[in-house]
C-alpha cells in the first residue's frame, strides 16, 4: 500500500520536463562536477523530511562530488551520501545552476 503523502512531489519530473527552463535530469544521471537545482523530489513524507533536514530542498543547488552507489553530493557546503535508488527520485534543473570554477568547487 502506497503512502498517501508520496504524491506530494510525485510526477515532479513530468512537470519539470514540461517546463522550458532548462535541461532536466535526476541526481543519479549527473557526473562528477555537474550541478543542478532541485526542482522535484518523488519520495514519501518521511524521506522528504529527512532530505530537507539535511538541506536537500526544492530550489537548492546540488553538485556531484562522487558518482556511484552511494553517490556523494554537496549541498550548501555539506556532503550527503545518497543511495542510487534515492538519487533517481531527485529531479534537477541543470541550466539554473551553472557550476562554479574548479577552485570554488574544491573549497566546498
Amino acid at each position: 500500500m502506497e503512502d498517501s503523502q508520496t504524491h506530494t512531489h510525485t510526477n515532479a519530473r513530468d512537470r519539470a520536463v514540461g517546463s522550458a527552463r532548462g535541461e532536466i535530469r535526476t541526481a543519479a544521471e549527473l557526473a562528477v562536477g555537474e550541478c543542478g537545482v532541485v526542482c522535484g523530489v518523488d519520495v514519501g513524507a518521511i524521506e522528504l523530511e529527512r532530505l530537507q533536514m539535511m538541506g536537500l530542498c526544492l530550489g537548492r543547488r546540488v553538485r556531484v562530488v562522487k558518482a556511484g552507489d552511494p553517490m556523494i553530493v554537496s549541498v550548501m557546503g555539506s556532503r550527503i551520501a545518497l543511495a542510487r535508488a534515492l538519487a533517481r527520485r531527485i529531479v534537477l534543473n541543470l541550466q539554473q545552476a551553472p557550476c562554479r570554477s574548479a577552485a570554488a568547487q574544491a573549497r566546498e
